[in-house]
């Protein structure tokens, strides 16, 4: 376990198709090598995701959040379908582990580590901390309501998108956000695992993309006028962007 797994061996989901408002569209685009770190070889081949692909994603992120119901459900209504999404997530884990490890060198100790460990215990916690926090609170004279935000596009790292699912994307939805889920180009495999489970956990349409975009179309999607937050952990190319 403390070694690099000699083949990838796993049943990879959408490799000629972006997930785009919770469905999977075959892409039109001219696949690319997943290239391994480790030895330099390929081990799978995607299509690579456009400026029109981060559109049509903005646009069913906005029609989902602004027309609904994602961000008018009971609180409690929105744990349970988070719920299925990570215990979607949780089954995935050998796959995701063995995926990310072809994608960023990583062992398969250090996944089980960082993935099946913390990224449990993250989003776990975001779970619970939900059902306990006031979205409304009486002071008297005074309302204070706790509202999403609007469409979210959180970015997430190639060396941690597992557990920055649970840091990021699931508290986002938790709070009734629509979520563009922006892994870096080089974690196409595990995005692409990560959008089955999204895919098995039954959002409302609309409301999760996820795109495992370069550095030209998450500048896009940065700037996009539909986007009304950018929960970014990157590089400046994108920051200076923001």
């Amino acid at each position: 376990m403390g070694t690099h797994p000699d083949s990838l061996d796993i049943d990879i989901p959408g490799l000629d198709a972006q997930f785009i408002g919770g469905c999977w569209h075959r892409s039109h685009e001219r696949l690319i090598d997943v290239i391994s770190p480790t030895t330099e070889e390929a081990v799978a081949r995607v299509a690579p995701p456009t400026r029109a692909d981060a559109d049509d994603a903005v646009l069913a992120a906005r029609e989902a959040f602004d027309r609904g119901p994602w961000p008018w459900l009971p609180v409690s209504e929105r744990v349970a379908v988070c719920a299925r999404l990570c215990d979607a997530l949780e089954k995935r884990l050998p796959a995701m582990n063995r995926a990310w490890a072809f994608e960023s060198g990583a062992t398969l100790a250090h996944g089980e580590m960082i993935n099946s460990g913390a990224g449990v215990s993250v989003w776990r916690g975001a779970l619970d901390t939900a059902l306990r926090i006031a979205f409304e609170e009486d002071r008297g004279e005074v309302l204070i309501a706790r509202e999403p935000i609007g469409t979210v596009l959180g970015i997430l790292t190639f060396n941690g998108p597992i557990v920055l699912m649970g840091m990021k994307i699931i508290p986002a939805l938790l709070a009734g956000c629509t979520v563009i889920v922006k892994h870096a180009p080089e974690s196409p495999l595990t995005s692409r695992l990560i959008a089955d489970a999204i895919d098995e956990a039954a959002f409302p349409p609309g409301v999760l993309s996820v795109l495992a975009a370069d550095t030209p179309v998450t500048q896009h999607l940065v700037g996009h006028p539909g986007i009304d937050m950018v929960a970014l952990t990157g590089g400046t190319a994108i920051a200076w962007t923001w």
